[in-house]
């Protein structure tokens, strides 16, 4: 079944790099895995292979589940907002000397982050069990980064049927990593997305996808 998942989004901003887009199995993985003793956040760490209730997509580098990344649907706009650091006195105990608060970890500053102004996220997905889908997106109430400061929060997520099957590849464009041997990013192709194990050639979502002939 081909199905469109839609997050409406309640219009605070979301931060997330275009260039390291969400995925819909990366979410649909979050939902899904068990943190055991066994998990631990080390990024070169083995990744936790789920089997998600997606259909593959198979290519001569490697597979990948049938979900794309989340898009912009609607009205949307990139800005940078300032998060504001302040050097926590109570390590002031930790150094010798007096504390360089002009540059250096001592300093104040303000970071910049990245942020989409968006009504709504769009994903596609293949899957024959779209019930599990549907039941395990919907634990989901953030997306991106920032949820303590209040970014991103979903206000509803829908769910329609879609005509055609935009899940990897949407009128030859990519919708998100499809592993391919002349794809130029060498990322994860499947969750867990940050992880370095397993990475491989890959497109990204906007390239277009050569033709075999």
């Amino acid at each position: 079944m081909f199905l469109k998942v839609i997050f409406e989004m309640d219009g605070a901003g979301i931060e997330y790099s275009p260039h390291e887009p969400l995925h819909l199995d990366g979410l649909l993985s979050w939902c899904l895995v068990e943190k055991s003793p066994e998990y631990t956040h080390d990024r070169d760490g083995q990744p936790t292979e789920l089997d998600l209730p997606l259909k593959k997509w198979e290519s001569p580098e490697d597979w990948c589940w049938k979900a794309s990344a989340l898009a912009p649907e609607g009205w949307n706009m990139e800005t940078i907002r300032y998060v504001r650091r302040h050097f926590d006195v109570s390590l002031a105990v930790l150094s010798a000397g007096k504390p360089n608060t002009i540059g250096l970890r001592y300093k104040d500053r303000n970071d910049p982050h990245t942020f989409q102004l968006v009504t709504a996220l769009a994903a596609y997905v293949d899957t024959d069990e779209p019930e599990i889908v549907q039941r395990e997106l919907v634990k989901l109430k953030y997306l991106g980064r920032g949820a303590a400061r209040g970014n991103g929060r979903i206000r509803k997520i829908r769910f329609e049927p879609a005509a055609e099957d935009f899940s990897v590849i949407k009128n030859g464009i990519a919708a998100r990593y499809v592993p391919h041997p002349q794809g130029w990013k060498f990322v994860r192709c499947r969750p867990e997305y940050w992880r370095t194990p397993g990475r491989v050639h890959c497109f990204t979502p906007g390239d277009e996808i050569p033709t075999d002939e």
